[in-house]
């Protein structure tokens, strides 16, 4: 069997790489590094990664109508809008409750897949949303009254744009753009933005933070990048999110282990029942 065309593969791949780019980027920014120049160093090496697998390929842009390519600039800009705002609230929030949260894209992408793309939306589905909405919900409030605090917010606003982005690559997708060559394209105009942004937000592009970590976040979201795209290719835009609950435990895991977060026993119960909807997902095969 063909692995890259195997839609539970290349949802497992992008949940990993996605868990270990969020790690790497929580690691740099708990030694001083910048919110908004980390994510920018992250995507040039992301870009120039992809740029390296796909530069043969590159002709493929010239099939796209200009529609098409107003779309791939629109998935760049929000791309590029849900990094900041997930990059400033990951630095508010720890790596764990990241993780959970910006699984809320589950959400936005189930209802924009249902209004836009026709995507069913079952009573089965509707169920299994409303498990992860309650495991979020526990995970979140952590058996408090529940105060949403800034880093919340940006995390769920960085969800939304994230979804808007995703949604946005599936009319390109149809017409037969390699996933390789969208997730080069997202990348390219979301690091422009970057780039354009950063002298109004720092004084220097170059923030030497991370060393090592932050080559293995770039290569980690180049990976990330392309196996999304090929996500999208395979799969509803539902499935793609719901699947991906794996995200979450990973990067849970991986901050137990190396950057000491404490997992409490809200983080088990509400992540359990969030990977419980994602096993569900695929049972019912949606």
């Amino acid at each position: 069997m063909d692995l890259l065309k195997n839609k539970l593969f290349t949802v497992f791949s992008f949940s990993f790489f996605w868990a270990v780019c969020i790690i790497a980027n929580k690691a740099i920014l708990n030694q001083g590094g910048h919110p908004f120049i980390v994510p920018t160093q992250i995507y040039l090496i992301g870009f120039l990664f992809l740029l390296a697998l796909s530069h043969k390929k590159l002709s493929g842009f010239a099939k796209l109508s200009t529609k098409q390519r107003f779309y791939l600039l629109l998935t760049g800009l929000t791309i590029a809008g849900s990094v900041i705002l997930g990059s400033y609230g990951l630095k508010l929030s720890s790596s764990i409750n990241y993780g959970f949260l910006i699984k809320s894209t589950i959400i936005f992408a189930t209802l924009i897949g249902a209004f836009f793309f026709q995507e069913k939306l079952t009573k089965v589905k509707l169920g299994l949303l409303l498990l992860f909405l309650l495991g979020l919900y526990i995970l979140t409030s952590q058996g408090e009254i529940l105060i949403p605090h800034l880093g919340d917010i940006l995390i769920f606003l960085a969800a939304l744009l994230a979804a808007i982005s995703a949604a946005l690559q599936k009319p390109v997708l149809k017409v037969g753009l390699s996933p390789l060559l969208l997730a080069l394209s997202r990348v390219a105009i979301a690091g422009l933005c970057f780039l354009l942004a950063a002298p109004f937000v720092s004084q220097t592009f170059y923030i030497p933070k991370g060393g090592i970590l932050l080559l293995l976040a770039g290569f980690s979201y180049g990976i990330y990048s392309y196996f999304l795209s090929k996500t999208l290719q395979l799969a509803t835009l539902s499935y793609m999110t719901m699947m991906s609950m794996l995200t979450p435990v990973i990067v849970s895991i991986l901050a137990f282990g190396f950057l000491g977060e404490t997992i409490t026993a809200y983080h088990l119960f509400g992540g359990g029942l969030i990977i419980l909807s994602g096993i569900g997902v695929q049972k019912f095969k949606l």
